[in-house]
């Protein structure tokens, strides 16, 4: 899918009653950020963004990780089988 799509979608999830987004409230964070949350390694990261562990979004040469995503992620973490996925 491309980023704009992803970008759109994620804009109309967070529109207010009035029908305007708030892109104020749309918190992004960038891999090194997230890397610091979790406490793992880049390669960590990216397999996990590889096999969907992480909804991430690539902007150019960088991938952006939402908030939301985050919190999704921590709240669930992995799958049992994601290493299954990077075969």
């Amino acid at each position: 899918m491309k980023l704009l799509t992803k970008l759109y979608r994620l804009i109309y999830r967070m529109r207010t009653k009035r029908g305007k987004a708030q892109m104020a409230d749309i918190k992004v964070y960038t891999t090194e950020e997230v890397l610091e949350v979790l406490k793992i390694t880049k390669r960590t990261l990216y397999n996990y963004i590889k096999t969907g562990q992480i909804k991430a979004i690539k902007c150019g040469r960088e991938w952006r990780v939402t908030e939301e995503a985050l919190k999704e992620f921590l709240e669930h973490g992995t799958e049992p089988d994601y290493l299954e996925k990077l075969k």
